[in-house]
């Protein structure tokens, strides 16, 4: 059994979350220009205003999560996916109560491991929602803008050539409202009833390899003197290369008995796992963006993700048993006939709009978006103090506010060090946590 599959039980809305290395944007709400491949192109003409400088990230997350790599494995007794799958969410920041123990990670570690307590009013304190359901996509590429410059040198159009990870993760986890309320104390463990939990979680991993054009159109009557004023339109063909797919439909379910506990040998299974998988893929995704320049102010539209696609051939699958929560017994790996010749996998597009404008000492941006986290809104403000700047923002994702904050400092001309702030709630009761974000600013 893979650590994959035993991930799906602790999967947690947030995941694709936390993967900016941008302290400067995090703190801002991690929202809007910097996702917009126009406004990028735009970024590659000097002015007052494009603010030109690379992020270099200061992994300090990564101390945390490879502290104890444990917790990760299916075959040590300090084995916990609730755990992990929250590390693996966010794994480049510092998170504040990251490694704190918690009822839901007693739980979910004692069903992988069949040793649940009989008695469910064992885990109360765990408050899990009684629906999750959340879509994270890391699609972060890297490469090169080849700019074709046009009168008085300044770019008009741009081969852009780069590639990078696809990883995209689902979940659909569902708890009984009986069993939350049970976790909860609002109630006692029902007599001879079954409780249950289900999940449906799939993940790609997928390389992409991406070529894109880009154009500025000028726009005579917007000139004022400003090289970067027009309208900015991009596109990116992404040819997605995948290595490995994984579904993973899960079923627990708790039977007691007249004592309100579980029964030690129940008559079905109580912990079901049907997988599908794959390791060989090929597909395509189309990335589209505008942005208008008008002097200080800057807007932006863009589709990432149009008719992306990827079909998974040599399909595999398999079903896993566990036929005690209580007795500590292992899996029982039976495998099944192929579900069929190809599978093709989708993922909702993203659409967003943005608006920025930048000031002599401040400036302040936001973004809205609707894709794999259905409504998302990012937002916020910087103002310059000499070597210093002041950031203040925030952002909505799954109707949760997510406040942060930030300072920036200019260590000399070319190099600055930004840190960030922020809330993130990537565990599976949605609790907020406060991560810290640090990044080198190379000012270009």
């Amino acid at each position: 059994m893979t650590v994959f599959s035993l991930l799906c039980i602790g999967a947690v809305p947030g995941i694709g979350q936390n993967f900016d290395g941008d302290a400067r944007s995090i703190a801002m709400g991690s929202g809007a220009d910097h996702r917009n491949m126009a406004l990028s192109f735009a970024g590659t003409i000097r002015d007052a205003e494009s603010r030109r400088y690379l992020a270099i990230p200061v992994p300090l997350g990564l101390f945390q999560i490879l502290r104890n790599t444990d917790i990760y494995k299916p075959s040590s007794d300090n084995f916990n996916p609730l755990r992990a799958i929250e590390n693996i969410s966010n794994p480049l920041h510092l998170t504040f109560g990251r490694g704190d123990d918690s009822k839901g990670e007693q739980l979910v570690s004692d069903i992988v491991n069949g040793t649940i307590s009989r008695d469910l009013t064992t885990y109360r304190g765990f408050a899990p929602k009684s629906s999750l359901k959340a879509q994270g996509l890391m699609d972060t590429g890297w490469g090169k803008t080849f700019a074709i410059a046009g009168r008085g040198g300044v770019p008009l159009h741009g081969i852009y050539v780069g590639a990078g990870p696809y990883v995209s993760m689902g979940t659909d986890i569902r708890f009984d409202q009986a069993l939350i309320d049970v976790f909860s104390g609002a109630t006692g463990t029902p007599q001879n009833s079954t409780l249950h939990i289900t999940n449906t979680t799939q993940g790609q991993v997928a390389s992409a390899v991406t070529a894109g054009y880009r154009v500025r159109l000028p726009l005579p009557s917007l000139s004022n003197n400003s090289n970067r004023n027009g309208l900015y339109l991009a596109a990116n063909y992404n040819y997605l290369y995948g290595f490995h797919y994984d579904t993973v439909d899960l079923n627990v379910r708790f039977d007691t008995d007249s004592a309100g506990l579980l029964a030690p040998l129940p008559s079905t299974i109580p912990l079901a796992i049907n997988r599908e998988m794959s390791s060989t893929g090929h597909g395509f995704a189309l990335d589209i963006a505008s942005g208008l320049v008008i002097d200080r102010w800057v807007f932006g539209a863009a589709a990432a993700g149009v008719g992306n696609r990827i079909d998974w051939e040599g399909l595999r699958a398999e079903k896993l048993d566990l036929t005690s929560l209580v007795s500590g017994l292992d899996f029982v790996e039976t495998a099944l006939p192929s579900p069929g010749a190809r599978r093709r996998i989708e993922l909702p597009v993203r659409y967003s709009g943005s608006g920025a404008y930048y000031g002599d000492k401040w400036a302040v941006k936001a973004e809205a978006a609707h894709g794999l986290q259905d409504f998302e809104f990012h937002g916020g403000a910087e103002y310059t103090l000499g070597p210093v700047q002041v950031r203040g923002g925030g952002r909505r994702v799954r109707d949760l506010w997510h406040p942060s904050g930030g300072i920036g400092f200019n260590l000399i001309p070319k190099l600055g060090v930004d840190v960030a702030a922020f809330t993130t709630a990537t565990n599976i009761e949605q609790a907020r946590k406060v991560s810290l974000a640090v990044s080198l600013r190379l000012n270009q």
